[in-house]
């Protein structure tokens, strides 16, 4: 399940990288800001969440089905913290892009 995930987020930055080959590098910059201002707010309300079931009180049955779904958790998170890096290095790169563009046109 976590594949699917991971191919969204995969797509989603092949989708900015097209923006800004095929558009305008200034329009994915801030595409990209606003993908990584969002998903780093819903990864950390998903991660509280998350953290609120787990300190009900109550004693974790140790099931076949409850591991696997402590384990879903942990790897979407996982997954979603290397989405937002790799959304931020590319914010960096593409910053410096259009820094060393815009200081050729003048």
């Amino acid at each position: 399940m976590v594949f699917f995930f991971e191919l969204f987020f995969f797509f989603l930055a092949l989708g900015i990288i097209a923006i800004a080959e095929l558009v305008d590098a200034r329009l994915a910059l801030g595409l990209a800001l606003v993908i990584l201002a969002i998903s780093s707010f819903a990864r950390d309300r998903y991660a509280r969440a998350v953290a609120a079931v787990g300190v009900s009180g109550q004693p974790v049955p140790l099931d076949r089905a409850t591991r696997e779904e402590i384990a879903f958790r942990d790897e979407l998170l996982r997954s979603w913290r290397h989405f937002n890096l790799l959304i931020l290095l590319g914010l960096i790169l593409l910053a410096a892009i259009v820094g060393v563009g815009l200081a050729l046109r003048r």
